[in-house]
């Protein structure tokens, strides 16, 4: 069983609230976030409701390598290629595994390593495997794959930005994944966008290369993370900024929280949130437990996000 951890907020300050009267609620941000949590287009992708959480195998980690360059030039596709190796543990004999892939999002290209066949179909990715695996046993599969160029509520494109919002269960339109809060997993994702545009995503950024018009970057969460809380928030000169916190337990460890955000916006705002972010951090700390994450994010949207926030682990 995979140890809980506290998630921290990703908030998407900035967005347009125009929901409140259809909603009769005031204009609090827990309303909104409420609100896109059972109005959410990913609920209609949710599967077997009532079925048990146990599954024949616990994903262990997820390393993904998108090229997602042109959806940040006109006309600004959806479209992107990419590869995800999954590693995963079984819990029961197998010889395949059955992940979650909606069909009109994601057109599965090939599987390697452990995989050996596959088949796609009613949004489930049935990878046949090389031989038949025991419990305990670990293996991997490698999946090809490429999103294709539609709104499906999870990849959201737009005049230069990019977004992923996977509340609950929408995570399988951009990755071939388990895709159930109840499972969690490492997250390694590596990135190639224009050298123009900055990329925020889950953990910490281990690597950023430059090669004349692109850029590379590779960020890593060591911490077990849901895959409904995976992300990745990337735009064309987009501004950051960085404050560090110390750890009260040992002032000498520093957490950097980053703040990306969009030209033209309430500066004033921003330097709020910068002075209070930390004194929250500590309270929180102070209140139950330190802050276990190494560390902490917030990036503005635009209003294709329209419910005032959303969590994304650090």
């Amino acid at each position: 069983m995979k140890r809980y951890s506290f998630l921290v907020i990703l908030s998407f300050i900035g967005s347009q609230f125009v929901f409140a009267q259809d909603y009769g609620f005031s204009d609090k941000g827990s309303n909104y976030c409420f609100q896109n949590k059972i109005h959410s287009e990913n609920i209609g992708e949710l599967d077997n409701l009532n079925a048990d959480i146990k599954h024949t195998f616990d994903a262990l980690d997820y390393k993904l390598n998108l090229n997602i360059y042109n959806c940040f030039l006109s006309p600004y596709p959806k479209s992107f290629t990419g590869s995800v190796i999954i590693t995963f543990k079984v819990d029961s004999t197998l010889n395949l595994i059955k992940l979650n892939a909606v069909n009109t999002s994601l057109t599965i290209d090939s599987v390697r390593l452990a995989g050996v066949s596959f088949t796609h179909a009613s949004n489930i990715l049935t990878i046949n495997l090389d031989r038949t695996y025991v419990v305990n046993e670990t293996a991997q599969v490698k999946i090809y794959y490429k999103h294709n160029n539609v709104t499906d509520g999870a990849i959201n494109v737009s005049n230069g930005f990019l977004f992923t919002d996977c509340e609950p269960e929408g995570a399988r339109k951009w990755i071939p994944c388990w895709d159930k809060p109840s499972d969690k997993a490492t997250f390694d994702l590596t990135v190639k966008v224009p050298a123009t545009v900055k990329l925020g995503s889950n953990g910490m950024l281990v690597d950023s290369v430059r090669n004349v018009d692109t850029i590379y970057y590779n960020w890593v969460s060591n911490e077990n993370v849901a895959t409904y809380l995976m992300v990745m928030t990337g735009k064309v000169n987009y501004n950051l900024d960085i404050v560090n916190w110390p750890r009260p337990s040992d002032p000498s460890i520093i957490v950097p929280i980053r703040f990306y955000w969009n030209q033209g916006e309430n500066v004033t705002s921003l330097n709020n949130m910068k002075t209070k972010v930390p004194q929250m951090m500590t309270f929180y700390s102070q209140v139950f437990g330190e802050h276990p994450f190494e560390k902490n994010g917030f990036a503005t949207l635009n209003n294709q996000f329209v419910w005032g926030g959303m969590e994304n682990q650090t």
